[in-house]
């Protein structure tokens, strides 16, 4: 028998607040990150300079009853210090890519291996509606990951996929999937 831990915390002896922990939004840049963050929070903030994150995204969400902070970390390779700390306490991913640019997923999947082949994860492949989009299949041979790790298509500005894929990844993090 498998039992799933989810921490708690207790809020101003109103009750018990079921916590569902953290999850990372991760991506190259201009892949969607930012819209993603905003489109599944109701609330969300970001540190970011002249318009381009440099330093995360930060929200709220409520998931299957359940809290849920989502960060969103920079995607270019001279903030990988942020996003390293911000994966060591996560309990899910959700990856970002741009679903027309198979020349992006080489780093996409050294960012998924900089956050740990254990966690959690669902692909967003991002930009479905623009002409020429990659197959599941090679997304799945160039992130080097097999059937288990979902990938939902989306198009993050019109909030299509993010409500399935974050179900789909509550899931699995809750062990039911």
């Amino acid at each position: 028998m498998t039992i799933n831990w989810i921490p708690y915390t207790f809020k101003e002896l109103v009750g018990l607040t079921v916590y569902f922990p953290r999850i990372l939004v991760i991506g190259l840049f201009n892949v969607g990150k930012f819209i993603v963050v905003c489109m599944l929070c109701k609330e969300s903030v970001s540190v970011d300079r002249m318009g381009i994150m440099i330093v995360f995204d930060y929200g709220n969400i409520e998931i299957m009853g359940l809290e849920a902070e989502v960060f969103g970390t920079p995607g270019q390779e001279r903030f990988d210090f942020v996003f390293q700390i911000f994966a060591r306490e996560v309990n899910g991913l959700l990856l970002v890519i741009d679903r027309t640019r198979a020349e992006d997923l080489p780093r996409a999947r050294q960012m998924k291996e900089l956050a740990g082949k254990d966690i959690p994860t669902v692909v967003l492949a991002n930009k479905a509606d623009l002409p020429n989009p990659l197959a599941d299949a090679e997304i799945r041979t160039q992130l080097g990951i097999g059937p288990e790790v979902p990938i939902v298509s989306t198009v993050a500005t019109q909030g299509q996929g993010l409500t399935e894929a974050l179900q789909k990844l509550a899931s699995m993090i809750l062990g039911e999937g």
